[in-house]
């Protein structure tokens, strides 16, 4: 994919395959990291889905002694092809890139058709019991942002972990600071889906899926198939647990604490604190910067602040009553870099904090 806010249209230039690091290498700085306390670990990329041998290397990442959590970040294109082997060989933790429901703007958005793709992916994941699953979602002012009532309502009946991130800066981006919505606004506009959302609730027995919900995003690519076990009936809720997913990241215990570490070879780690749980009652006030002042509000009962361990990049709620969970990912307008205990492994080796 091209999407554009993080990738020029023509791409950029690749690192020579030589000066990439190796399976071998991959797997040893992770032996290190594991064996100091590291416990968690989160494949991302560009697209990790592309590696040949990528069911092989999570098999042995998760074979580490110490290692709870395998995390993997994916674009969903291809995922769900490999998605039941990923998982028997280990990854317990998935998130997909999505931001937009509708089809022409996806391709748009990407350079490159492929929302049915996507939406097969993130249907398999639920089927295969990956709780919760997450999707994030770029938000950008005159571009997507009018749907953020049907990411919303994703959550309302799936194990959907909808992470809303602030636009940043990159390369080739064309970056505006008036497309982007800032995390108090995007709290306000949740606000707003949740009160029309409440006022019609779908039926109780509602199961249909993302590509059910959204058939001019699936139509090409046709409806998931549901996943079944050998004698027929759907597979459990929830993942096996037996090895760690290749997730986002990997926690470690590192001096009785929590510790976070993702990788693709991308590596970070973290203390988690647990922190007080709130309840969001109303639009975020100025001072929101804190759990304790946004839980002050008007409109009470529809967002309730969950507990965001120290080092978390987001900022989580709940809609009472909805099974998903929303997400702030506020790199713009609350920066969480003093608070970062992530270590970012470069696929040439390099390391950034």
């Amino acid at each position: 994919l091209r999407c554009q806010y993080c990738m020029p249209a023509d791409g950029v230039e690749l690192t020579p395959s030589d000066h990439l690091l190796t399976t071998p290498e991959i797997l040893r700085l992770a032996r290190l990291f594991v064996e100091a306390g590291v416990d968690k670990i989160r494949l991302t990329g560009g697209e990790p889905t592309l590696r040949p041998n990528l069911v092989q290397l999570c098999q042995q990442l998760s074979d580490l002694k110490g290692l709870n959590t395998l995390g993997m970040t994916s674009n969903g294109i291809i995922l769900s092809r490999t998605l039941p082997d990923l998982q028997a060989a280990g990854l317990n933790a998935i998130n997909i890139s999505l931001d937009t429901l509708k089809a022409e703007r996806f391709e748009h958005l990407a350079r490159r058709p492929g929302l049915p793709k996507v939406l097969r992916s993130i249907d398999m994941a639920l089927q295969l019991g990956f709780n919760p699953v997450k999707v994030n979602v770029v938000v950008m002012r005159g571009v997507n942002d009018d749907e953020m009532d049907a990411f919303v309502e994703l959550t309302r009946d799936r194990a959907i972990n909808v992470r809303f991130i602030e636009y940043m800066p990159f390369d080739g981006n064309i970056w505006s600071d008036k497309k982007m919505v800032p995390y108090k606004e995007m709290v306000q506009r949740v606000h707003a889906a949740l009160q029309r959302q409440a006022s019609t609730p779908p039926s109780s027995t509602d199961s249909s899926t993302p590509s059910q919900r959204h058939p001019r995003g699936a139509q090409q690519g046709g409806a998931p198939t549901p996943m079944h076990s050998g004698g027929g009936a759907t597979l459990p809720a929830q993942p096996r647990l037996q090895r760690a997913p290749f997730a986002a990241s990997r926690l470690a215990r590192v001096a009785g604490h929590e510790q976070h570490i993702s990788a693709d070879a991308v590596a970070g780690q973290s203390t988690r604190i647990s922190l007080p749980s709130e309840a969001v009652q109303g639009p975020m006030p100025a001072d929101a910067e804190s759990p304790q002042a946004a839980s002050r509000g008007s409109v009470a009962g529809l967002l309730e602040r969950l507990e965001d361990p120290h080092g978390e990049v987001a900022k989580n709620f709940r809609a009472p009553g909805y099974r998903g969970t929303i997400s702030f990912i506020t790199s713009m307008t609350q920066a969480f870099c003093g608070d970062c205990n992530r270590l970012r492994l470069l696929a040439d080796g390099s390391l950034k904090v």
